[in-house]
């Protein structure tokens, strides 16, 4: 789970399991480690990510390195766009 967000296959992020059962939402803040831990999963670029969501790449690495934090539906809107890319 990443950011409250079930995710693909089983792996393990700050103790949450992601797992392909689909997505399901939390309280739980998402981390610059995460969202990172995201990104690399699908071989996404922070200027992939950024286009992805329409924002910039300082955005991306602002919120990989913590000095911003992601708003949940952009994180929704990333698994999203991600998954839809990998098919």
């Amino acid at each position: 789970m990443i950011g409250g967000l079930m995710l693909v296959q089983c792996h393990r992020f700050t103790g949450s399991l992601i797992t392909t059962k689909g997505l399901k939402m939390t309280n739980k803040q998402i981390t610059g480690d995460e969202i990172r831990a995201l990104r690399e999963y699908y071989s996404l670029t922070q200027g992939q990510v950024a286009q992805m969501l329409h924002k910039t790449i300082n955005a991306v690495a602002h919120w990989e390195n913590g000095r911003r934090t992601m708003d949940r539906a952009l994180m929704e809107l990333l698994l999203i766009k991600a998954k839809r890319r990998m098919k």
